[in-house]
């Protein structure tokens, strides 16, 4: 397994914990102020931070096969 995807891995992880704050705070203020733009932006979130988090465990799943457990 290359740097590359060690750091893809990384990224992606710190992303979609940011985008799953914002699905949060997002969902949350929409809630509250009745914006209907603020509860999409929330729910568009949550799936960004789906997307991010299957992509770090697609890095996972390839360290695995490749016998790859380095954690740099």
């Amino acid at each position: 397994m290359n740097d590359l995807s060690i750091v893809v891995g990384h990224y992606s992880l710190l992303l979609g914990l940011l985008a799953a704050g914002w699905g949060m705070v997002g969902s949350l203020l929409g809630a509250v102020s009745a914006s209907g733009g603020l509860q999409r932006s929330a729910e568009r979130a949550v799936l960004v931070s789906s997307g991010f988090v299957s992509l770090a465990t697609l890095c996972l799943i390839r360290g695995f096969l490749t016998n790859d457990f380095r954690l740099d």
